[in-house]
């Protein structure tokens, strides 16, 4: 476990960092929070775009989004961050790029 410093690109960052940056001394798990930056460069590298888009943040921000997967403690992201054309395409990346994406943390692979 690591403690949280404030750095990192936001579009990038976990849900659990964005929550605990606010909170001096917590510790988090450094290798969870690189493995949900490598599912998101994953997605974005497949569909060619940052797969957090407008539709669906809707009316929120970013960190918003993020940061409301991990307090809700939702077992999956949202229904179209991950597109059905990559399912048909790969199911086995679809699987890797899901489980990098978890946002519970305990539930992401190292």
């Amino acid at each position: 476990m690591t403690e949280v410093t404030g750095r990192g690109t936001k579009e990038f960052v976990s849900p659990e960092f964005l929550v605990s940056s606010t909170k001096k001394g917590v510790k988090i798990d450094a290798a969870k929070i690189d493995v949900w930056a490598i599912g998101v460069t994953f997605l974005q590298l497949v569909i060619g775009e940052y797969p957090f888009n407008e539709k669906i943040l809707g009316d929120s921000n970013i960190s918003q989004f993020i940061c409301s997967l991990y307090k809700e403690k939702a077992t999956a992201l949202p229904k179209g961050v991950i597109p059905e054309q990559l399912r048909k395409i790969s199911p086995e990346f679809a699987a890797v790029v899901e489980k990098c994406l978890k946002p519970d943390p305990s539930e992401r692979p190292t």
